[in-house]
Parts: structure tokens; sequence; C-alpha cells
């Protein structure tokens, strides 16, 4: 649903050739290798009104859900031909809240993740439901200075870069090697942390 054409062999899928190149048989595959969620991202503006890729993404959540596994919408802002990434808080907020209530009334859907941590993207899918779970993109930098009102139902989206792999670190002999483990150590310590809540 958004464009990722290093997967697809550099074109742009049709909804068809989406429904084909994302079927049952590999959900069921997923399943069996040990996954219980799949991340789907979507365009924001997918739910406004009846549109073809609401209708392909409701027929691949049956695929998803009979396979036993479970779904998150992340939602994304999206710039194609037709359409210039709109900064209108307005018109975001009306495209979070029709996918919110979309999902729902998915009962594929676990939770949708809203492309930014801006407080009124939060308020927007809490006008379709207060009890659907809702996912904040945020960095390790932001996890501290986050200020949401209390919400059993919302829960931080840890972006951990790639630019904090320890495959960055290049060495060559030995003091290298040990450096590359302090590193190493360290940024898993920084990375677990808020998620596990350990102290290192």
């Amino acid at each position: 649903f958004v464009p990722e054409e290093w997967v697809t062999g550099g074109r742009v899928l049709s909804m068809e050739e989406v429904l084909d190149f994302y079927s049952y048989k590999e959900f069921k595959k997923m399943a069996k290798l040990g996954v219980n969620t799949v991340q789907i991202p979507v365009p924001c503006n997918a739910f406004i009104g009846v549109g073809e890729i609401a209708d392909t993404i409701t027929t691949m959540l049956k695929d998803v859900s009979k396979a036993g596994l479970n779904a998150i919408l992340t939602l994304v802002e999206t710039k194609n031909a037709d359409e210039q990434i709109t900064t209108m808080t307005e018109s975001i907020n009306d495209r979070i809240t029709a996918a919110a209530k979309f999902a729902n009334d998915a009962p594929a859907i676990i939770a949708i993740q809203v492309p930014s941590p801006l407080p009124s993207l939060v308020s927007a899918a809490r006008a379709a439901s207060t009890t659907l779970p809702v996912l904040v993109p945020v960095n390790k930098g932001e996890m501290a200075s986050m200020g949401f009102p209390p919400d059993s139902f919302l829960f931080a989206a840890l972006d951990v870069g790639a630019s904090t792999s320890v495959a960055d670190v290049a060495s060559s002999d030995s003091e290298g090697d040990r450096m590359k483990m302090f590193y190493h150590e360290n940024i898993v310590c920084i990375d677990r942390s808020p998620i596990e809540y350990l102290d290192c």
C-alpha cells in the first residue's frame, strides 16, 4: 500500500498484485515461523470514504486472521502524483479518525500506529475509539520527554535506527574488536532499557 520498490523488483504493485504478493499462503508461512502479528503500512488517506485500498486491506485482513495472525496498521503520510503531503492538522486528524474507526471494526487489527508523536493525532484516534491500542513512533531521545495524558491503551513504538548497529563500527585489530564488543554491549543495553525497564 506504501510502495517499497526494493521488495517488488522496482515497480509499484496494483491492488490485485498486492493480494497475490501477500497471500494467505505467505501469512501461513509466517505463522509457522512463530510470527504472531504483521505490521501493514497504509496511507493515512486509505480510509476516507470507500476506496480500493480499504477494500484490499479488508480482503488481506481475512487472510491474516485465517492464518492465525493479528495485524497492526501503521499509518503513513504519503506523497504521490495526485496528492501532495498535507500539512493541515484538520485533514490529517480526519484521516486518523477514519483509520481508527476502520481498525476498531476489524477484529484482526490489534493496534494502529500514528505517523508522528503529535498529541492531536492520538486525540483523533481517540475520537473513534477509547480502547483501541495506539502506538506512537518515538526514538530513544524522545522517550523521556513524551507528554501524553494517562491512557492505558497508548504505547510507544520505539524506532531503533540502523546507524546504531554494531556493524557500523569497523575494526581491524584486537583492540578494535574489544571496542566493538564494548560498543555493542552498550547499544544493546540502551535499546533494551526502555522496553524491559532494566538497569544497565
